[in-house]
């Protein structure tokens, strides 16, 4: 299953988990669940047929007044009516479009989390009066709540659900709904020439119509996509044409794609008439508001008028944070929204960086962006499950496969404030630098341990740092650790599925440097050894900050001590995991298990006999008498299960398989005793969310361990599952690392850290041992040509990063 097709799985499943995750107290969104069962069919008498007659009237009239009503406060309230009318009539049909249509409006009006409920009802609804056209316009509402939430993959298959639906109607208007709302998921998708596709279909149709309001309509949709290719005389042009005409539905959206299209072109005059024009149109209708007003503080601010474009950016992130309360309760579909509604954020970002107090509210508006749905699920690790409701007690068979996780998501974590950053900074010592990736320039925050704030800008564009960052990643051989070697080296066994290779990439690391550390050199700490805290976003997520190389050849790790978080915000919440027993507390070591069997395409993993010396070294640093240590057969999915709780420590040496098709797949190979999920030597990055550790420190000393995809708001797979299930730190390597300069990494690490270092201190020491071992040629491995030593390359050093808390 490829990656799109999977995380439409597992969001489609969601749509039947909405009311569990809701719990019984969201009456208000819910239509009398009380009544019969819509559609049931009984004998009736006269009488009672009569009075069905009389009820099914009444539920007609109850919609014709709530129609009568749209637009105003009373439609919503019109709408229950209508539908409690139609339920008691047992009007299935009624029932359905009533609900509908009040989807529609909550939607209209962001309150997603009420709309999806509602839609699904309706969509049962439509299912029991088998009126298959209504429930293709289900589809395509639901899709909607979708693609805002940024799970566009979703939104396609729903989509597409309609459009097979239409397809086969008689209802060409319907059709022609569907095939545009395919081409618009293609547009937000990239896929531009899909986009057209779908568009000059619904259009062909739309004419053989003769309705010219949804000819217009099509030709302002195609007129973005010239917009999107770059040909903004031409979008410009059709728009204008539309809007001439007055018959397109959508006159404030209109007018804010022309805005930003005239401020592409330079026409600011025009841009600041048709932005006042898109907000006076948008009504109350919020994502149209929102993008209006957006649009109309870029026109303001590149005219010139700061106060007022400020005023409208306020709206703007007032508006992104109310939308949010509103969101489905799932993760996943948190992290989609995050996403996609970053690029309000960088626009902010660039406007408040303007400002009077630029520092603050630029880095105040940049955490409102940072790994929101990340903190949302950290807050809501504790809360307790609401009881299933009957219409999701038996959830659709992917999620009771237990192969589309839905993770609840209840609780609605506020962002770092500036203050709250600067005293985040003074509790770790740290100074903390935060970077934000906007499309045409990079945003670097520096704040000291005083509190200090400092920002600065870097003239580079988001296309060229992801393409320094892919030029960082080393060169794997093939899975399975035998792989042939790159001319002259030699194959070296890791702790993944496939061998490290390494290229001289120096010009990469010291162009990075120039980029993300040059711009703020003067800003970091001179002690050496001084602890800094990264805060990544977009592409430099997953980079090795340790390894970028000055002009003067030093690498970063020589100057200071590192550790990373995907948040500010987040260590507000780690900090509850440290242990002030951490280092006396029980611990478990995992080390070489028997490897759990593949498919027969897959090759087996080899064992990892640096694997075993680092866990004996390691316990024998550690000289505690509660020390488990787990190995062979003993290191079972079940075993270790069993034993992680209350352990301060828990130190996996180990093999981990990254999948990004599947990440709730990717897994921290065990040792497998039995044949159910439980025990089959996988430990998937879904059933670590399902854990509770007690753990001050998880160390993953297995290949990408926090690489792998990344989510939509900016954390890695196995780095957001340990951290929820309840580590206050993990240690994790970006990229595949060879078995024997791990095991001695590791040995140094803990000797360190036992010693009374700091974690972020005792990595960096230990990372530090092993690269000056390197230089000196002291570390090599047998070839059949003899002994090969290894070089100082990042690669067999610098792949571990310390993530969450440094102490």
């Amino acid at each position: 299953m490829n990656g799109r097709r999977f995380l439409a799985a597992v969001l489609l499943a969601a749509v039947s988990s909405v009311a569990l995750l809701h719990g019984a107290t969201r009456q208000a969104s819910t239509v009398g669940r009380d009544q019969p069962p819509a559609g049931t069919a009984t004998a009736l008498t006269a009488d009672q047929a009569g009075e069905a007659r009389r009820l099914a009237e009444a539920a007609r009239a109850a919609l014709a007044q709530a129609e009568r009503a749209r637009g105003t406060d009373a439609y919503a309230g019109e709408l229950r009516v209508a539908a409690e009318r139609a339920r008691a009539a047992h009007e299935p049909r009624l029932l359905g479009r009533a609900l509908h249509r009040l989807g529609d409006h909550l939607f209209n009006r962001a309150r997603y989390d009420e709309a999806m409920e509602v839609l699904t009802q309706a969509a049962a609804a439509f299912r029991d009066a088998a009126a298959t056209d209504d429930l293709g316009t289900v589809h395509n509402s639901i899709g909607r709540v979708y693609r805002v939430h940024g799970s566009l993959d979703a939104a396609l298959a729903e989509q597409l659900a309609a459009l097979a639906i239409h397809e086969r109607g008689t209802e060409r208007r319907l059709h022609i709904q569907s095939l545009n709302a395919v081409a618009v998921v293609h547009q937000n998708l990239g896929n531009l020439p899909e986009a057209r596709r779908y568009f000059g279909r619904a259009l062909a149709l739309a004419r053989e119509l003769g309705d010219a309001g949804i000819v217009d309509f099509l030709q302002a949709n195609l007129g973005q996509v010239l917009a999107d290719e770059g040909d903004y005389v031409a979008a410009a042009g059709a728009f204008e044409e539309v809007l001439a005409r007055g018959r397109d539905e959508h006159a404030s959206t209109r007018h804010t794609q022309l805005t930003e299209i005239y401020l592409q072109l330079n026409r600011v005059a025009d841009a600041r008439v048709a932005a006042d024009r898109a907000v006076a149109l948008c009504g109350v209708v919020v994502e149209a508001c929102l993008r209006a007003h957006s649009a109309r503080s870029w026109a303001l601010a590149t005219s010139g008028e700061l106060p007022a474009a400020m005023r409208d950016n306020e709206y703007v992130l007032r508006q992104l944070e109310q939308m949010r309360t509103k969101l489905l309760p799932v993760d996943f579909l948190k992290q989609g929204f995050t996403a996609r509604y970053r690029d309000y954020v960088s626009r902010s970002i660039g406007l408040l960086q303007r400002g009077e107090h630029s520092e603050r509210d630029a880095l105040a508006a940049a955490e409102t962006g940072r790994a929101r749905a990340f903190l949302d699920l950290l807050a809501s690790r504790d809360l307790t499950a609401p009881t299933p409701s009957a219409a999701t007690a038996a959830p659709p068979a992917r999620l009771r496969a237990g192969q589309t996780p839905v993770i609840p998501s209840r609780s609605l974590a506020a962002p770092a404030t500036a203050d709250e950053v600067a005293a985040i900074a003074t509790r770790l010592r740290s100074t903390l630098v935060l970077y934000w990736v906007a499309a045409d320039r990079l945003t670097v925050w520096v704040v000291a341990p005083d509190g200090r704030i400092t920002m600065r800008t870097v003239n580079v564009r988001e296309s060229r740092l992801r393409q320094l960052v892919r030029g960082t990643v080393t060169e794997p051989g093939r899975v399975g650790g035998g792989g042939a070697a790159p001319a002259g080296r030699p194959n070296l066994v890791t702790r993944g599925a496939r061998s490290v290779g390494w290229g001289d990439r120096s010009d990469t690391w010291r162009a990075l440097y120039d980029v993300l550390v040059a711009p703020v050199r003067d800003l970091l700490p001179r002690s050496p050894g001084a602890l800094v805290t990264i805060v990544p976003h977009g592409p430099l997520t997953g980079l090795s900050f340790a390894a970028l190389k000055s002009p003067a050849g030093r690498y970063l790790l020589e100057d200071v001590a590192l550790h990373y978080t995907p948040a500010a915000g987040v260590l507000s919440l780690t900090a509850a995991s440290v242990r002030a027993d951490a280092r006396t507390a029980p611990a478990i070591l995992v080390s070489d298990p028997l490897p759990p069997r593949g498919s027969t395409l897959t090759p087996a993993l080899p064992r990892l006999p640096g694997a075993r010396r680092e866990a004996a070294a390691i316990a024998r640093t550690l000289a505690r008498p509660r020390v488990l240590s787990l190995q062979d057969a003993a290191a079972s999915e079940a075993r270790v299960r069993q034993s992680v709780a209350g352990r301060s420590v828990v130190h996996f040496a180990t093999h981990a398989v990254m999948r990004d098709d599947e990440p709730f797949s990717s897994y921290v190979a065990l040792g497998a005793s039995g044949a159910d999920a439980g025990d089959d030597g996988m430990l998937t990055a879904a059933e670590i969310y399902g854990m509770r550790l007690d753990a001050d420190l998880v160390v993953l000393s297995a290949c990408q361990s926090a690489g792998g995809l990344v989510t939509g708001d900016g954390v890695a797979t196995f780095a957001r599952a340990f951290l929820y299930a309840g580590a206050a730190s993990l240690v994790a390597s970006t990229w595949d690392v060879a078995d024997e300069p791990t095991s001695r990494l590791m040995a140094n690490f803990y000797r360190r850290w036992q010693a009374g270092a700091d974690k972020a201190v005792a990595l960096r020491r230990a990372q530090l041992e092993l690269l000056a071992d390197l230089r000196a040629g002291r570390i090599s491995v047998e070839t059949v040509v003899g002994p090969v030593p290894l070089p100082e390359h990042p690669v067999f050093w610098a792949g571990f990063g310390l993530y969450g808390e440094p102490r």
